[in-house]
């Protein structure tokens, strides 16, 4: 049995309070579009530039976006004409989900003119912490707009930025203009992933350092199911920069579903070295123990004491992810089963029923939702049959 990871992961889930040395998590909305010709790529284009810059910024952990809207869609959350959610149900997504803020804006485009709106929304007090209107000439300035922007977002979010932050943040994606027309047509090219790699393909012929358009490629391969394809161009990001986040978790989460446990091991021990507080790293770290060096789940060889461990290290950096909620819940009664003294055997379901509990609480609609409830009431029994063995 091979194990399987989920979808790849644009970025992570994180929380923490704001201060220089500590993360935040932000999701950065697809801005919105107002061009006279209909380029409804340009928003797009924008906000995934920026998303981008932001993300080599190691305080920032970036909420993916498609979970975001996806959940907005459940809420029923509607963006006003400004572009902004409605204050009391940004602030009710806040308490689901682990996002400190969010990035919003709109890009119009008049001309050889183009003007950017963007705010920055404390997702927890729905206050708007930075707004911009800035104007520049397209696409001369553009990147030289999302810089700005970056760079007062830092600001805002009080962050520390070394020397490597700012080059990263002021690095342009190319310099080649045609290049980044072909990488703005494969995201006008939507749904159609043929379509959308052979333009990609083309830019990259045109400039092989385009690294945003080459991870948009390895992302476009894996949606058609070319996978080996998308781990070559991951390999390729990171012989250019060894420290590129983002291919080293989406190269672990391909050798994790190709069944590599090892290479997912090393590649995923290298992202919580660089991002200790990544609980996305640390969850598919534990996750990775659960299997035996054959593939099969709970099999002879696997370390689940490891997986805890890992588990508990992804909850420390947020206590409300539900995946190492669900595995640490799951194993804490599982080593309660196999435990003869009675009060270690309390404690460990005690905290095998607080992790389910806000398992559900976290993900109330989950999938398994009705069988965890009742392996709760079997396990809210067991607690206190034991309770009154020890009393007595």
């Amino acid at each position: 049995m091979r194990p399987r990871a989920r979808a790849l992961l644009i970025f992570l889930l994180v929380s923490f309070s704001l201060f220089a040395e500590e993360a935040v998590t932000l999701a950065v909305m697809k801005f919105k579009s107002n061009t006279a010709d209909g380029s409804t790529f340009l928003g797009e284009s924008f906000s995934e530039t920026m998303a981008t810059k932001l993300a080599g910024i190691r305080q920032i952990h970036l909420y993916e976006r498609g979970q975001f809207e996806k959940i907005a869609s459940e809420l029923q959350m509607a963006q006003q004409s400004g572009g902004l959610f409605d204050e009391s149900t940004v602030q009710h997504v806040g308490r689901i989900v682990a996002i400190d803020y969010m990035l919003l804006g709109a890009v119009t485009q008049l001309g050889d003119t183009v003007q950017v709106e963007s705010r920055l929304i404390n997702v927890n007090t729905g206050r708007v912490e930075l707004a911009k209107d800035l104007r520049g000439r397209y696409p001369d300035e553009v990147f030289d707009l999302q810089d700005r922007i970056a760079l007062d977002i830092s600001g805002a979010l009080k962050l520390r930025l070394s020397a490597l932050d700012r080059e990263r943040i002021t690095r342009d994606p190319t310099e080649n203009m045609d290049a980044y027309d072909l990488y703005n047509r494969a995201i006008a090219s939507g749904s159609n992933g043929g379509d959308r790699v052979r333009l990609l393909r083309n830019a990259l012929k045109r400039d092989p350092e385009f690294h945003m358009a080459r991870h948009f490629l390895a992302e476009s391969l894996f949606s058609i199911g070319d996978l080996g394809e998308a781990e070559q161009e991951y390999r390729l990001l990171l012989e250019e920069d060894p420290e590129d986040y983002k291919a080293l978790y989406n190269s672990a989460l391909l050798a994790f579903d190709a069944g590599d446990l090892v290479e997912a091991a090393e590649f995923l021990d290298r992202c919580t070295d660089l991002r200790p507080q990544d609980a996305d790293a640390w969850y598919h770290r534990g996750l990775i123990c659960e299997f035996s060096p054959s593939g099969e789940r709970l099999g002879a060889g696997c370390d689940l004491s490891a997986g805890m461990a890992f588990y508990e290290e992804a909850l420390k950096a947020n206590p409300r992810h539900f995946e190492a909620l669900y595995a640490s819940g799951l194993l804490s009664a599982m080593f309660a089963q196999g435990e003869e003294n009675p009060e270690i055997q309390l404690a460990m379901l005690e905290t095998a029923v607080k992790r389910l509990s806000l398992y559900l609480e976290v993900n109330p609609e989950a999938w398994n939702a009705d069988e965890v409830k009742e392996n709760l009431i079997m396990l809210s029994n067991t607690v206190v049959q034991l309770e009154e063995y020890l009393e007595g």
